[in-house]
């Protein structure tokens, strides 16, 4: 269900959550076969594999301040590192870097194969991590760091490293270890790999369409049997307000709109069980305002969080709503230990999509 003064768990089933409250099934999956998860099964040897190289012989230093008498160091049978002259690269074989760190890490290919990097982590911007996948979790991994006295480190120029280290593996005859660029390298369907919730990848799907001809109640009550409804009532706006390259994916109850530039995610909802003003007792400034002649409840859910309820009927008290819950995400690539809010301008496109949404589909 839809997040409320009285709060229900998110469910994936029908049930009955601690407080009693029902909670229904959101969608008959046996309507059609689901879609398969991609197999990484074929990949476990990739550990084995990588027993077999030796992380020194990945670590060219040519272009490194090398001072004198400071050679390669093998820390461990799976990590080689080389520090000196305030600055350090450290090469590991099979390090961890999940779906959620995927999704915020920038993609870019290295020597012909998948890639991701990160410039910067919880210490601070001196630092820049490569990371080349052989399994869906594992990857080898190519970390520079500088002193902090140095600054930002740039991401392009360490590039290089990782990029010899890749040419060795391939020239050593473990070419097979690595993901083509456009290759999936997540246990996720389509463009849920650019969505994430813990244990959520089984039930998540790509949009797949609805009747274009459903309308008012007779639209609210299919969207309360199939989520890809949902999706349907705020597809055109969110990309004329937002742009084409957002997603929608399905999950849970809920429609999501993801981004693969990892800038933005839109939770929207059109639900006949609810009234607009049921929400927002909790929430901070909370408002009533008219968009595009439908009233509505918006408020701040979390600092970076604005919830926007409207009433399709113009009645804020009655049962129907349409729902968007529009979050602003750092993108790909920085760290960020902080959390981006919604400009002013991003919040009037945010009514702007309701408004179209709700004329277009109630008039």
């Amino acid at each position: 269900m839809l997040a409320a003064v009285i709060v229900v768990p998110i469910a994936l089933s029908g049930s009955d959550d601690s407080s009693g409250a029902q909670v229904r099934t959101p969608v008959d999956e046996e309507q059609k076969p689901p879609e398969p998860l991609p197999d990484d099964s074929d990949r476990r040897a990739a550990l084995t594999t990588l027993d077999d190289i030796d992380p020194c012989d990945l670590l060219d230093v040519r272009d490194l301040k090398r001072p004198d008498g400071v050679e390669k160091v093998a820390v461990s049978s799976h990590q080689c590192v080389f520090a000196g002259g305030g600055e350090s690269l450290t090469v590991t074989l099979g390090t961890e870097l999940g779906h959620l760190r995927r999704i915020e890490s920038a993609e870019e290919p290295v020597a012909g194969v998948k890639a991701y990097s990160m410039q910067g982590d919880i210490e601070g911007p001196g630092s820049c991590t490569w990371s080349v996948p052989v399994t869906f979790t594992d990857v080898i991994e190519f970390r520079y760091e500088t002193g902090s006295d140095e600054g930002d480190v740039s991401c392009s120029s360490i590039k290089r490293y990782a990029e010899r280290g890749v040419r060795t593996v391939r020239s050593s005859g473990h070419g097979s270890l690595f993901f083509e660029p456009d290759e999936p390298d997540v246990a996720a369907r389509g463009d849920c790999r650019y969505f994430f919730q813990p244990g959520g990848v089984e039930d998540c799907h790509p949009y797949s369409g609805a009747d274009p001809r459903l309308k008012g109640e007779e639209l609210l009550a299919a969207a309360d049997e199939d989520r890809n409804v949902q999706c349907a009532v705020f597809k055109d706006a969110i990309e004329d307000n937002f742009g084409s390259q957002l997603s929608p994916v399905v999950w849970g109850e809920h429609c999501f709109f993801v981004s693969p530039d990892n800038t933005y995610l839109f939770r929207v909802n059109a639900d006949p069980s609810f009234a607009p003003d049921e929400y927002g007792a909790i929430g901070e400034n909370r408002r009533e305002v008219s968009l595009g002649g439908f009233p509505a409840i918006t408020f701040d859910g979390a600092p970076n969080l604005h919830d926007v309820y409207l009433s399709p009927y113009r009645d804020l008290s009655r049962a129907g709503i349409l729902h968007i819950s529009a979050r602003p995400l750092a993108g790909r690539g920085t760290y960020r230990d902080d959390y981006r809010e919604l400009s002013d301008a991003e919040i009037d496109k945010v009514y702007a999509l309701m408004a179209q949404s709700a004329k277009a589909h109630f008039g």
